[in-house]
Formats: C-alpha cells, structure tokens, sequence
C-alpha cells in the first residue's frame, strides 16, 4: 500500500520535448535509427562473430568460499573465448548472500579504477567505489571485472585483448569497427552469460554500473544487450549521458576526448570534432534506448568536466521514453567526479523499488525488528542511525496507526476546502459547512511522534491538479498546551516541500515551482483558529523551478536538519539551505493536500477526483 491523500468536490466520488536548438524529441527517430547512427559513428561495429564467439566456457579459479564474517559467498571463475584470430580470458568474481533462500538480483561492476585497491576478491581493501558488504547486506550479488583484463585502456590500435581473437591483424582497420569501449561491454555482456548459468542469481534482474569510462560503457552495453534488467551510468559526461547540443564550456567536447582516447571510439567519431552542433542524434536518445528497463543516471555537483547540467538535461528529456517515468533516476551528489556509497544507496534503492520480490530492507534483522537503510545523504558532519519506530514503506493494506493520524481535530485546512479522515471517508458537518469549508474534500496525516535533528525522505508523487501537495514538520505546542494561549512563544513549522501538479485559477506559475518555507507562528495560537504575531525570519523560504512534472512520476525529496544548519533536497539535488537559527525542538511529520485558493486559486473541478501518492518516508537520526 503506498499512502494516498484524495481531493474531490463534495459530491463526486472520492478516489484514493527538447527546448534546445537541434535536439530531437523523443519519439521522432526510431531506436533502430538512433542505434544504427551511434554504432556507425560513435562505438564501432563488433564483429559478427564476437556476437556469438566460437569459444565460450567458464573455468572455475577457485572453490566457492565463505568469506569472514558469515555473510557472503566468494564466487570466481575465468571467461574463456575464442574466434578465428586467436584465444583469450577474463576472471570474473561475484559476491553472493551466504543466507539467500533462492536466486539474488545482481549488481555487475564494470571496474575501470585499480582492481586489487577498489575491488579486492579477499576483501583485505575495501572501497565505497564497490562497496560489496553493503550490496550484499541488501540482498544483492555483487559482481565486477577489471576492463584491462579485456582490453588494455591504451593505444594499441585496438590490437590487443580481446581484438586479437575476432579480428584478423593488418595495417588497415575498418574506421567504423568497434573501439575499446565496445569491447569493455562485450566483456560485460560475458560475464552476463556466466551469471546465467548461476543458479544462485536471479539473471533476469542484473544492473550493469560503471563510472567515467566505465559509465560510457554501462550505457552502450545495455543498448547493446537488452538481457540487462538495469543500468546505473555514474559521471559518463562525454559520450556518455551528457549532451553535446547543450553549451556547456567547462565540460569536455569530442576535440578534447578523442585527443586523449580515440581508441575507445571508432575512428569515423573522429569525423565529428567541432561538429556537435550537426549531430543529428544526441545522448538522451541513447538514453531513451534502455527503455522500458531501468535507467539511473548519477553526477557530482562540481564535476564540470562530465557537466552534470548536461547529464541531468538529457536524463529529463529522455524519460519521456518510459510509460512509467519513475523507472528514470537522476541525482547529483554532492563534490567531486566519483563513484561513493551515496550513489550506491540510489542506484541500489532504485531497483529494490521496481524489481517484484527483492526485498526492500536489508536481508539481516535484528531480534526480528525492522530492517534498517543506509542514508542516502553524505558528508553532513555527523552520522545518522535508522529511525525505524518513525519510518514506514507503507505496505500494509491500512495506514498503520500506531505511527499515523488521519485526523487533526483543531485543524480543518482553508476554506473552500476541508479535511476528512477515517481511511478517506467523507466526514462533512454541519460545521464544515458553517466555516465555509463546504466545496472540497481534502486529507491529511500526522504522526503520533515526534522527530528531531537528522534527514528525512520520502517518495512522493504529487496530484494532476492545483492543489497544494505538502510534506513538512511542525510542533502545534500539544505537549504543552498552555503555552499554545500564552503570549512569548511560538510554534514552529518547517515545510520540507509545498508542490502543485498544475497551474489553479489564478496566475502563480506554480507548476514545476519547489516551495520551502520556514514559519514560527507567535502564540496565543491554535491551528486554524488562533493565531498571533508571525516572526520575520531571514532567509525563510525558496522557491525554485525543476524540469519534471510532479506529477508524472515518483521522485525522492529530502531535508537534512542540524543544530546548524538546514538543507532541503529533490532527486539528491540540492535545491535551498540556511542557517539553523530557531528550530531546535522536536516536531510531528505531516502530509497534506490543502486547497491554496489565496496563492494559486481554485483547481478545476474536472481534474478531480486526485490523488497524492507517498511510497514510503524514512528518518535517520543525526547523533
């Protein structure tokens, strides 16, 4: 059950394009068009007989082995193929769950980094840039190959590696045969074959992950081989997710990364130097060919040599290739070009979320309690520790009210609208109708607790409608409930978000705005009915525009609260921060849908009944 918030007038029944010059819009080239154009002209053309090598068998390195600690089971084998030309290998080493009870979904890493340092098989090093215990922990197999083990990450002349077995040796190449880059996802695509003759893994739910280099070659690999289920492209930039119409100075061109690396493309890329702007094909149409499977795309905030403007633009114009849109993730974290554990929790996150039967929590309990998550927030300045008495995935049939009420007896919204309860039943009154709360229907729920300093998330999709849609704390001072009539103190609320799925009656250019705010509401106060001097704070709101429809899909917003500081998140994106300067005191957790009529008007009434949608929300505690 995800929790669902409705809106519908009283009587009906209640129920829970590229803007840049020369971009094509999705839909306008087909993907055998956009493939053919970027195997011709960009990765290479693989031999017919690399496609289904002559050769083909996995040869055990070593007996599988438990691994210290109980949790995990080391698997290794070596990839042995062959062609015309020659013969060659590649091990292969995979982490599975020592506790499964059947087939695991897979992460497979195509490592670019040092092996022994970031992927160790002994797991004497380990490294947040293939943090294997923490993959395994939530029930996945993690698996990774060294790129050079397949091909040298040099100039050869793409002569060495895997090139010697399927292509014959001579002083002319074929400008448009595959580069290094291609051959890095045919290694993939091999070790794909082996996990299918695992038993332990699930071989219809592997992700394919690589940064940088290995990024680019995430990308084209699950073009190339639609047996991948997902794949992570981690700070790809430059034939990778990044546009080459979008002018972006700082980031990398064509000229500048064939310089360096025109082995990893075919030569005929070479023809396109200083051309981006003729290009008629750009990187989100390559995007847009791992559809309907799962794409995430991940950047860093001052990576502007990948230019992360250009990843996230392309990322939003591709999504339009997916029914579902929330099968499309973008984020950016925060600093420099790396692959870290933030990235890992989003990506991991994001095929737990839309895989049948992975479990959604790691697979170890404690005593039978609640799984827990790792955050996906880093760099804070203090570690945060599960909140599992707050958080809920909502998946019960009914709202779990040990944790949730429905209902806010001295709160009844704004007027024009009013608030009901008791699992979406309609509870109009006689005083609804006196206070002038008498054409709409709307929902809200608070938690029985009260949270503190840490970060909060939830996953939300907001209503196709002008209707406020809003996750935010606030203290309605009811532990003490004189001081709610006492002059001298304040209640407080912090709105993590305030959204709107259209435009309402009134001009506000409300659509794709995220709002934040701040407020302490002087007392004597009363929600609703009371309410004395409002402090002007500095600083206490924001309110900026994204390039995604709140409502078309699920996104993930954030809020990291600190004795110092406040910050406020959507899709990892930092979007709004200020100074902690007054709330320090515990606050109730709120979702709502309020009809806004003073800021944005009246939704039209033939877009009702809607729906607000929240997948799940999560605390980590800031200690």
């Amino acid at each position: 059950m995800k929790l669902q918030m409705s809106i519908a007038t009283i009587g009906l029944a209640l129920a829970a394009c590229a803007a840049e010059t020369g971009i094509n819009a999705i839909g306008e080239k087909s993907r055998e068009e956009i493939v053919s154009f970027f195997t011709d002209n960009e990765f290479g053309r693989r031999p017919k007989e690399a496609e289904k090598p002559p050769l083909l068998k996995f040869e055990k390195i070593s007996d599988d082995k438990l691994m210290p600690g109980g949790k995990m089971v080391r698997k290794q084998v070596r990839v042995v193929y062959g062609g015309s030309f020659g013969t060659n290998s590649f091990p292969v080493t995979a982490f599975v769950p020592a506790d499964a009870k059947g087939p695991v979904p897979a992460f497979l890493l195509i490592c670019n980094r040092d092996y022994k340092a970031n992927c160790d098989p002994e797991r004497e090093k380990k490294s947040p840039f293939f943090p294997v215990e923490e993959i395994v922990k939530r029930g996945f197999a993690a698996v990774s190959f060294y790129t050079w083990d397949v091909a040298p990450d040099y100039n050869t002349g793409n002569t060495k590696g895997v090139f010697e077995a399927f292509e014959k040796p001579g002083a002319y190449r074929d400008p448009k045969l595959w580069g290094t880059i291609s051959a890095w996802g045919w290694g993939a695509s091999r070790a794909l074959d082996w996990l299918e003759t695992v038993p332990e893994i699930d071989a219809k739910k592997v992700a394919v992950v690589g940064h940088s280099r290995g990024g680019k070659t995430a990308l084209w690999t699950a073009v190339t081989d639609p047996r991948f289920a997902c794949v992570c492209v981690n700070g790809s930039g430059c034939a990778g997710a990044k546009l080459n119409h979008l002018d972006l100075p700082k980031s990398e061109h064509i000229a500048q990364i064939v310089r360096t690396f025109q082995y990893w493309f075919c030569l005929d890329y070479t023809l396109w130097v200083n051309r981006e702007q003729e290009m008629p094909f750009d990187q989100h149409e390559l995007l847009s060919c791992v559809a309907p499977r799962l794409l995430a795309v991940g950047s860093g905030s001052t990576d502007d040599w990948a230019g992360p403007e250009g990843e996230r633009k392309a990322t939003e114009l591709a999504r339009a290739a997916w029914k579902d849109p929330s099968c499309v993730s973008y984020h950016c974290h925060e600093g420099k070009h790396d692959l870290g554990l933030f990235d890992w929790n989003i990506y991991l996150s994001h095929a737990e979320r839309h895989w049948k039967g992975v479990a959604k929590t790691p697979p170890q309990t404690v005593d039978g309690r609640q799984q827990t998550f790792e955050c996906p927030l880093s760099g804070a300045g203090c570690q945060f520790v599960f909140d599992e008495q707050a958080s809920d995935e909502f998946e019960g049939e009914t709202l779990d009210r040990s944790k949730w009420d429905d209902w806010v007896e001295s709160f009844q919204g704004r007027r024009s609208g009013f608030l009901f309860s008791r699992d979406n039943e309609d509870e109009k009154t006689f005083d609804n109708f006196a206070r002038g709360f008498d054409t709409y229907a709307t929902a809200i729920v608070k938690s029985k607790k009260k949270t503190f300093y840490g970060y909060y998330e939830c996953r939300a999709k907001s209503m196709k409608a002008a209707v406020c849609n809003a996750f935010w704390l606030y203290d309605p001072l009811s532990d003490e409930p004189k001081k709610k009539y006492r002059p001298g103190d304040f209640s407080e609320e912090i709105d993590i978000f305030e959204i709107f799925g259209k435009e309402g009656s009134k001009k506000s250019d409300c659509a794709r705005a995220f709002y934040n705010t701040v407020h302490r509401l002087g007392t004597p106060y009363l929600e609703g009915r009371v309410l004395g001097s409002v402090e002007k704070l500095p600083e206490k709101s924001s309110r900026k525009k994204v390039d995604f429809d709140f409502a078309d899909g699920y996104h993930e917003y954030g809020f990291l609260w600190t004795e110092k500081e406040m910050k406020w998140y959507a899709d990892g994106v930092e979007m709004f921060s200020r100074p902690n300067d007054h709330f320090h005191r515990p606050m109730h957790v709120t979702f709502d849908c309020e009809i806004m009529y003073g800021w944005v008007g009246e939704p039209d009434k033939a877009d009702l009944p809607q729906t607000f949608s929240v997948q799940y929300f999560r605390h980590w505690r800031c200690q």
